[in-house]
């Protein structure tokens, strides 16, 4: 009798154990499932949230309107920013640099690369002080890369197919690299050569070789972005070109500020042509921030 109930207990625990182990693969099995199907949403989320970020990035590659918004800033909008209250980030004056010219125009070199957000930032401004000397043909909207963490897709233009035209100075920008960090346009020697000498520190500290760099007349020179270019994360194209035209604005104020300050360099260039940008009052008091 004894040995029956032994053998009784015997198969109710094997009976046990076999149901626990089947409780445990089915366990196993809705937690794979669970995971597979979390991984999958997962995955579907990261392609939409993909395919908003390609679309909007297309949309703005695709806008080209406020191009004419940038490049026809009025004088008056300019005075009313005026210039910043210290000084700002001004073009370093080179020892012993010898001037460039382009014929009898003082020659304005830019080197910078579409992925680079700082070169996004920095050619708002720099395009709207250009444009009160000449104009611009076949600037093109353009994105700064999105795999730069917190200044990722910097809305901007492109200087890669743009020509200038003016009578006072002559004006070339260079991409040496895509949005994607690819090779994009090679700098012809002398280009390079100004580069390699004069972009290191002081003039960038604590990065030697920062783009952008901006060389005037080959006596003064700037790298990096030289003001709160932050302040265009997340807008568009077409809001910071109508940021620009309310000097009210944060991003107005900054990057019409910081145009005034590069306008007056140009003017040292310019011998101060045209006298209604050169003697305007926001470009004289930027004057004085200048390294002369």
């Amino acid at each position: 009798m004894s040995e029956r109930r032994e053998r009784a207990a015997a198969v109710r625990k094997a009976q046990q154990r076999k149901e626990r182990q089947r409780t445990m693969l089915v366990g196993l099995v809705i937690a794979a499932l669970l995971l597979v199907g979390g991984i999958a949403v997962a995955w579907q989320a990261a392609q939409t949230s993909k395919a908003k970020a390609d679309a909007k990035a297309q949309e703005q590659l695709a806008s080209k309107q406020f191009i004419t918004t940038l490049t026809s800033i009025p004088a008056a909008t300019f005075d009313a920013a005026g210039a910043p209250s210290k000084a700002p980030k001004a073009p370093t004056k080179l020892a012993g640099a010898a001037p460039m010219s382009a014929g009898k125009l003082p020659r304005v070199v830019y080197v910078g690369a579409e992925y680079c957000p700082y070169c996004a930032m920095q050619r708002w401004p720099l395009v709207a002080a250009l444009s009160r000397f000449g104009s611009f043909d076949g600037l093109a909207p353009a994105l700064s890369s999105a795999n730069e963490g917190a200044v990722s897709n910097i809305a901007t233009v492109t200087f890669k197919d743009a020509a200038f035209t003016s009578d006072y100075l002559a004006f070339q920008g260079w991409e040496i690299q895509d949005r994607d960090q690819q090779p994009l346009q090679t700098l012809p020697d002398d280009v390079d050569a100004f580069l390699k000498k004069y972009d290191v520190p002081p003039l960038s500290s604590p990065n030697p070789g920062s783009i952008p760099f901006v060389g005037y007349g080959g006596q003064w020179a700037s790298a990096g972005a030289t003001y709160d270019g932050a302040l265009l994360v997340g807008k568009t194209n077409g809001q910071i070109a109508t940021d620009m035209m309310d000097p009210t604005t944060d991003v107005g104020k900054a990057a019409l500020q910081e145009a005034n300050v590069i306008t007056a360099q140009l003017c040292v260039l310019t011998k101060n042509q045209p006298g209604e940008v050169c003697t305007s009052k926001a470009v004289v008091a930027a004057s004085r921030l200048l390294n002369k």
